[in-house]
């Protein structure tokens, strides 16, 4: 008997299972390895789906809930796993539930649309358990996977480029470059430097949003359809970088 298993997961945007990505599930069914697959609607309803199609009844679906949320067929195998008491909102107590999934797992496949942060989180989580993590990216229609070169890099440049950076992280990268800078000293000026250069502008709410000559280099973040903020994009850097190298000198000039 097979004892592998794997530990699929994806993206809850994902609507229908892409095409690319069965050619890795027939393998995995044709091996016979166990799939662990949650419960939520997206990629874990259709992986449920799939394998009911294929009469393929070597899964389990995982779940934290009394019952699981989305059970496909009712003789597929069922885990519930345990939370801890420090997990309190549903999605510390559904991220407990990928981290034991990874545990459990000998393999990951996540199938991602380049840009969730659950499915990119899941990624770290198994190449930092030294577990293998093949991964198909949806958008870009390839796999890639953790015995690859620079995988990691790889996986955080297009998590960056499809979802931006937060202007915390934002600030302290720059930083890295620049650790003396007054325009980094914090975010408030950071902010002014940003007005400055007529990158960003306040709105009639008092708001900071993108000029528009550079609304192209952010990326509006949004929960449950409501706006939340804006995250600069990686080609937004070498810009901001540039000009705050300028700045410095011209304050030093002045000064001189």
């Amino acid at each position: 008997m097979n004892n592998e298993k794997v530990f699929i997961s994806g993206s809850i945007s994902i609507k229908k299972l892409p095409d690319i990505a069965k050619e890795t599930l027939d393998k995995i069914i044709y091996n016979n390895f166990e799939i662990l697959v949650g419960d939520a609607a997206g990629i874990d309803t259709l992986i449920q789906e799939y394998c009911n199609r294929k009469n393929y009844d070597n899964i389990t679906v995982c779940y934290i809930g009394d019952e699981p949320r989305n059970l496909v067929d009712p003789d597929f195998k069922t885990k519930k796993v345990n939370i801890q008491e420090q997990d309190k909102t549903e999605i510390e107590k559904l991220t407990r539930k990928d981290i034991k999934m990874t545990e459990y797992c000998t393999y990951s496949f996540v199938i991602w649309d380049e840009k969730s942060s659950g499915s990119y989180e899941n990624i770290m989580r198994a190449l930092n358990a030294k577990k293998f993590v093949k991964v198909c990216l949806t958008k870009s229609q390839k796999y890639c996977n953790s015995k690859e070169d620079n995988f990691k890099n790889n996986i955080e440049n297009i998590y960056t480029e499809n979802t931006g950076i937060k202007k915390e992280k934002f600030i302290e990268l720059l930083r890295q470059s620049n650790p003396d800078n007054p325009n980094l000293k914090n975010t408030k000026k950071f902010n002014e430097f940003l007005v400055k250069n007529k990158i960003v502008k306040k709105d009639e709410n008092d708001k900071y949003i993108p000029a528009d000559e550079y609304k192209k280099y952010f990326i509006e973040k949004r929960s449950k359809g409501k706006f939340v903020s804006y995250n600069f994009t990686n080609k937004l850097y070498a810009t901001i970088e540039e000009l705050i190298k300028k700045d410095l000198t011209q304050n030093l000039f002045d000064n001189f």
